[in-house]
């Protein structure tokens, strides 16, 4: 029983990714990164600018990288994924000026690049072989679990962080996260390509997969229509990242709250993420997309109206938990609809158009936090994806 549950796919790439994810997502420095910039003199905008760059820098990646991942392989993509993100760790613990964050961000959003094609590719690929593709939204579901476990237990150090925030303990909770995804590194060289037959059709060109992608997503109206939900509902949870931190304080949250509010997030996370593919035994397929898309925007909404600390505690927990939701069961219909080939190279262009908006939206919400108040934004951003669910899943069949 308990091997089912936490050990479902043996040694395989779902349980090795699973470890890498764990192990590379324990930032406890988070819970108190906003709080630390703003120290260092950086205003709200210019934190949500940190991650606008990371995005657009992501975005300009996206494609090259996915193309590479379809050429020299998945795993090696993941490898140089985990790379870039320990080169931005690096950077970020040495650097203390705005300028020296730009290139954290740009080197973070390289290596999430990297990895945003290609670990979910690797992961239908070794399905696939073995006929379990159908299990997908349970492969993806353990691996999210693994990450938001890892989150449970940075949010939950990250509160001590937060109980005296220095310099010198901020700069131990980098070192720690650095370190650790630095062994994350080293196990992505355990990691194989496992790819099925593609019928003896000669190795397509770079320019082939591209066209026959593009061709794909223009063809196919419900691979278009998935795509477009996935745009646009997205949970923008790093945004919330960043703008909780001072809501808290404003509303007079205990500063241990900080990382705590983010572990029980993370646990709440950890267990919907898991059991994200039960959802549409019980509910359907089509009510468990739409349930998982717009989850995180009603929450937002309550989020906002929320006034005074326990509730808003409540709440805040329970719309990060909803985030994890979604990706299982987004992953499993889209791959469904994609030819082994060119997997990592839509996904991408997929993940591409995600990032544009993502920097877009995010120097937009920076923005009316800055000029109108935090609760404005968060009622923007849940109003966004609640409108995106009704829009686009009214196209589902």
């Amino acid at each position: 029983m308990l091997r089912r549950i936490f050990y479902p796919f043996g040694w395989g790439a779902p349980t090795k990714l699973a470890l890498i994810l764990f192990l590379s997502a324990l930032y406890v420095y988070l819970p108190v990164f906003t709080l630390y910039l703003q120290g260092n003199g950086l205003s709200l905008l210019q934190v949500n600018s940190l991650w606008g760059v990371l995005v657009a820098a992501l975005f300009l990646a996206e494609v090259p990288t996915g193309l590479l991942a379809d050429r020299i392989g998945r795993a090696r993509s993941v490898q140089m994924a985990l790379l870039f993100q320990l080169i931005g760790e690096l950077l970020f613990f040495f650097g203390n000026s705005y300028p020296a964050y730009l290139l954290a961000a740009v080197a973070g959003g390289i290596g999430f690049a990297f990895s945003s094609g290609a670990a979910e590719a690797l992961i239908y690929d070794w399905l696939l072989v073995r006929g379990r593709e159908n299990e997908m939204s349970r492969a993806m579901g353990y691996i999210n679990a693994a990450h938001k476990t890892a989150q449970l237990i940075a949010f939950g150090a990250g509160g001590w962080l937060a109980l005296g925030l220095t310099p010198e303990r901020f700069r131990l909770g980098i070192a720690f996260t650095a370190g650790m995804v630095g062994v994350a590194w080293l196990l992505t060289f355990g990691l194989a390509d496992e790819r099925a037959a593609d019928d003896g059709e000669a190795e397509p060109s770079s320019w082939q997969l591209l066209g026959d992608g593009l061709t794909l997503l223009r063809t196919n109206r419900t691979l278009l229509v998935l795509a477009l939900l996935a745009v646009f509902t997205l949970p923008l949870g790093d945004y919330l990242l960043n703008l909780y931190q001072p809501h808290f304080v404003i509303l007079g949250v205990p500063p241990l709250w900080l990382g705590l509010g983010m572990a029980g997030g993370s646990l709440v996370g950890a267990v919907a993420t898991a059991n994200a593919w039960r959802l549409q035994e019980w509910l359907g397929e089509r009510a468990a997309l739409l349930l998982a898309a717009g989850l995180p925007g009603l929450f937002y909404l309550l989020f906002a109206a929320a006034g005074t600390p326990a509730p808003s505690v409540l709440l805040f927990i329970l719309l990060v938990g909803s985030i994890g939701l979604k990706r299982p069961i987004f992953s499993e219909h889209l791959n469904r609809h994609i030819s082994n080939r060119n997997r990592a190279t839509l996904l991408s262009l997929i993940s591409m158009a995600t990032s544009f908006y993502d920097a877009a939206i995010g120097l937009v919400i920076g923005g009316v936090a800055d000029g109108l108040g935090l609760i404005p934004a968060f009622v923007l951003m849940g109003g966004m994806i609640l409108m995106a669910t009704l829009i686009f899943g009214k196209k589902i069949v």
